[in-house]
C-alpha cells in the first residue's frame, strides 16, 4: 500500500512511520559501522590482539552488512575475516596512521549517506525551498556544546565527534549555496559533497600560499572530528574536535562576509554559546 491510497490523516502518519523506521535503521546502521571501524583501527595499530577479537569482528560484519542492505546499501568493509585485513594492512601500510586513514576512506562515503538518511528523516515537504541557514548551524553548535558537557565514555566523546562532522556537513551545504560550482568539472556537485564543497570554498575564499596554514586548519579540523568519531578518544580530544569546528564555523562566517557574499549571521546565539562562540 502506497501513501496516496491512504486517508489523509493516515497517509500522514504512513510516511512519519515510513521516513521514521528508515531514520533509526540508518541510525543503527552508522552505529554498528562506527564499531567494525573502531575495532579494524583498534588492532592495526597496537591495540587488542587479533584473535580475541575474531568473533567480535565476524559477528559485526554480518550485522552491518544485513543492515545496510535492509537500506539498499552495500557494505563498505570488504573483509568478513579479520585476518584478512591483516593480511592487506601489513602488505599496503606501513604506519599507523596510513592504516587509520585507509580505514576513513573506505568507511566515509557510507558514513555521509547514512548521515543524509538520518537528517533526512523527518518529514518534509520536498517542493519546499529550506536552504541551510546560520541559524540552524548554531542550534547544532548548542547540542554539540550539551553532548560535550554530558558525555562521560568513550560513546559519548564519539557522538560528539559525530556531532562534529555533521557540523562540518551541513556548513558545506551552505557553502554549496554561497558558491558556484567550477567549470570542468565530471559531474555535478550535490549539496551533501561536504570534501568536496570545502576544497572549493578553500580555492575561492584561501588561495595562494600566504593562507597555507588556514587551509590545513580547516582540513585538519575535518580529520580530527573523523578521529574522535572513530577512534578509542578521551574527553580532551572529544573537546579540541568541538572547539575546532566552533572556531572553523566562525571563521568561515567571516570569510564569506568579507568576500561579499550576502550572509547574515544569527545576532542571538553567539553571546550565549557555553563552547565560546566568539561572534553573534
Amino acid at each position: 500500500m502506497f501513501a496516496q491510497d491512504l486517508p489523509q490523516s493516515s497517509a500522514a502518519e504512513w510516511l512519519n512511520v515510513s521516513m521514521g523506521t528508515q531514520g533509526e535503521d540508518a541510525g543503527a546502521a552508522r552505529g554498528l559501522l562506527d564499531h567494525i571501524v573502531s575495532l579494524m583501527m583498534d588492532v592495526a595499530t597496537g591495540g587488542r590482539e587479533i584473535k580475541s577479537v575474531q568473533k567480535e569482528y565476524r559477528d559485526l560484519h554480518q550485522d552491518l552488512t544485513r543492515s545496510l542492505h535492509q537500506l539498499d546499501l552495500q557494505n563498505p568493509i570488504p573483509w568478513d575475516d579479520i585476518y584478512a585485513w591483516r593480511g592487506y594492512w601489513k602488505a599496503h601500510f606501513a604506519t599507523y596512521a596510513a592504516r587509520r586513514d585507509y580505514v576513513r576512506a573506505l568507511a566515509d562515503p557510507t558514513y555521509m549517506t547514512l548521515e543524509q538518511l538520518i537528517l533526512g528523516s523527518t518529514l518534509e515537504d520536498p517542493h519546499e525551498d529550506k536552504p541551510e541557514t546560520w541559524t540552524g548551524i548554531n542550534v547544532r553548535l548548542a547540542e554539540l556544546s550539551r553532548e560535550l558537557q554530558s558525555a562521560q565514555s568513550l560513546d559519548g566523546w564519539q557522538d560528539c565527534g559525530r556531532r562534529a562532522r555533521e557540523i562540518l556537513v551541513h556548513l558545506s551545504k551552505l557553502m554549496s549555496e554561497q558558491l558556484s560550482q567550477p567549470i570542468g568539472l565530471p559531474e555535478q556537485l550535490k549539496a551533501g559533497d561536504g570534501k568536496a564543497w570545502f576544497e572549493i570554498f578553500l580555492s575561492t575564499y584561501a588561495a595562494g600560499s600566504s593562507h597555507e596554514r588556514l587551509r590545513k586548519f580547516y582540513k585538519g579540523t575535518w580529520e580530527l572530528a573523523q578521529q574522535t568519531t572513530h577512534s578509542s578518544v578521551d574527553e580532551v580530544e572529544a573537546f579540541a574536535s568541538a572547539q575546532a569546528v566552533v572556531l572553523l564555523v566562525r571563521t568561515t562566517e567571516r570569510m564569506l562576509e568579507r568576500g561579499g557574499a550576502s550572509v547574515t549571521a544569527d545576532p542571538q546565539f553567539g553571546q550565549s554559546s557555553p563552547l565560546g562562540s566568539t561572534r553573534a
